[in-house]
């Protein structure tokens, strides 16, 4: 049997996830420590995956590097440098310290081909115009709309199977049809961290891939359904008498609400551009400063490491800039994790 679960945004997916796993687990070993797992695969569809970032304490999910990895995404590269900036702890999951093997995006901008290694050593990023696979799946929607094989692929068995290495992809393949002239997604993973991964990195980053992709077609927001074949959580993390759904209903219920409500995220015609300028502009900790960006993405993505990059050195700066991020979400997110981030500095004396 398969887990069916339909919900708003991500914030509600987190209780009623957290809520299964306290009644239903099993307790499990793994090669990171014991895990409780639910007992069976799960469907989880999002009905607004544009509300796409876990707000409230209860979590505390990092805006500014979930945001900034997807554009990293989307610029099709695998390099250790860019990332660390945001997360140090990053640099753990790379093999050589300079690239990451299971680098989504750089997989997304890649046409598969047999016998040939998708990490070139010479090559630490690769930014494609076209003829990749985000293009292809865009050409085949417009021209076929009905069509049932625009498939992404994450997962390569030359590279990936049975491959000693500290970075695998978790999630495999995406699906994407069109119904009702609204883009729907379907991304299916092998195993899934329901705290880290599902309802944190995994759904902003698969749902920004969705609005971008939706946009490049001309058509609507769909819905996001995430396959996990094993979802977990890390009893060292998250022990089981820590468990308190109830937290997350109070939260879920009104922090994306009337006040809040923003538009899903607009690229532009200058975001491929313009995110390789970004990404160009940034130093090393982390600010960016280019003032000929115009994509809408593309500045939410400075507000944030531009409020990132000066956190530690002026609260009055920062809470300024985190408050001008041009998108409801991301604004209100930004500002809550500044917040927690500063009390937590009185509480140790900083």
């Amino acid at each position: 049997m398969t887990i069916s679960l339909t919900v708003r945004n991500v914030n509600a997916a987190l209780a009623e996830v957290l809520r299964m796993l306290k009644y239903l687990h099993i307790q499990e070993h793994s090669r990171n420590g014991p895990v409780l797992t639910l007992p069976e695969p799960i469907a989880l569809t999002y009905k607004h995956p544009e509300e796409n970032i876990l707000l409230g304490a209860y979590r505390n999910a990092n805006p500014f590097f979930h945001y900034i990895e997807a554009m990293w995404m989307l610029a099709g590269r695998n390099d250790v440098e860019s990332m660390v900036r945001f997360n140090r702890r990053m640099a753990s999951y790379s093999d050589d310290g300079k690239i990451f093997h299971g680098a989504y995006g750089f997989r997304w901008r890649k046409i598969f081909e047999n016998n040939v290694s998708i990490n070139n050593p010479d090559r630490s990023i690769m930014l494609i115009e076209g003829g990749d696979q985000l293009t292809g799946i865009v050409e085949l929607l417009k021209t076929t709309p009905n069509t049932r094989r625009a498939v992404l692929s994450m997962w390569h068995p030359p590279e990936d199977l049975n491959r000693d290495t500290l970075d695998v992809p978790c999630n495999t393949h995406a699906y994407f049809n069109i119904r009702a002239d609204q883009l729907h997604m379907t991304v299916c993973n092998r195993s899934n961290d329901i705290l880290w991964g599902m309802c944190g990195a995994n759904a902003v980053h698969f749902s920004i891939l969705q609005m971008y992709l939706a946009e490049r077609i001309g058509v609507g927001l769909g819905t996001y359904t995430q396959f996990s074949n094993n979802a977990h959580v890390y009893t060292d993390v998250l022990p089981l008498e820590k468990f308190d759904p109830m937290i997350l209903d109070a939260e879920s219920s009104n922090l994306y609400d009337s006040q809040h409500v923003s538009p899903p995220i607009v690229f532009g015609p200058t975001f491929a551009a313009d995110n390789r300028q970004f990404f160009r502009d940034l130093s090393d900790t982390g600010c960016s400063v280019s003032l000929d960006v115009k994509s809408p993405a593309v500045v939410i993505a400075q507000h944030l490491a531009n409020s990132w990059s000066t956190k530690a050195i002026d609260r009055e700066i920062t809470m300024n800039v985190a408050g001008k991020t041009p998108h409801g979400y991301w604004r209100r997110g930004a500002e809550q994790w500044l917040t927690q981030y500063y009390y937590r500095r009185e509480e140790k004396g900083l």
